[in-house]
């Protein structure tokens, strides 16, 4: 009985290497079936895209609360998620993005999919780098002298500019899966 079944395994192995000899000598040259490069900007674009849903949701849950303290506690939460989060998130979306066109021999720079990808990623991280650290920062500091209305003016503007970037990135996720110019 144990011979039947070393028999048994070592057939099934012989036919799944002869399996993935054919697909390998099908596959065209330069790909492999493990390569992740395609995949890593799409999964760092969702998880970029997915967190800034979440804190558009909670700022706009926050803001209709009107709590002084609720207010303050998530503006001191910005000062975590968007450097430890966001910001990294944002620029690994880039590089992948450039490591996946510079991988793949089917797409270049001159594609219209991929310099207007590249810029409104580009114009996304820009804009989450100068304005809504700003506003955060502004709140922050408002939060910290205990002016509540101040505080509610800036976590505003940074409601506003967060929205501005959400509305960037599904342009963008719009771009890549569409690829206009293609």
């Amino acid at each position: 009985m144990c011979n039947e079944s070393v028999r048994i395994r070592r057939a099934r192995s012989a036919r799944f290497a002869h399996r993935v000899a054919v697909a390998d000598r099908d596959r065209p040259t330069g790909s492999h079936p493990l390569r992740v490069a395609p995949l890593l900007p799409h999964t760092r674009r969702d998880d970029w895209l997915g967190g800034l849903v979440a804190l558009a949701a909670f700022g706009t849950r926050v803001l209709r609360s009107g709590d002084g303290d609720t207010v303050a506690r998530f503006i001191g939460s910005l000062r975590v998620i968007g450097p430890a989060v966001l910001a990294p998130s944002s620029l690994l979306v880039v590089a992948f993005g450039i490591w996946m066109v510079v991988d793949n021999e089917a797409w270049d720079f001159g594609q219209t999919w991929v310099w207007l990808a590249l810029a409104l990623v580009a114009a996304a991280v820009l804009v989450g780098a100068v304005f809504l650290s700003r506003y955060a920062l502004s709140a922050g500091r408002a939060v910290g002298a205990g002016d509540h209305a101040e505080a509610v003016r800036q976590l505003r503007r940074w409601a506003w500019g967060i929205g501005s970037i959400l509305l960037i990135l599904i342009v963008a996720t719009w771009d890549m899966v569409f690829k206009p110019g293609l």
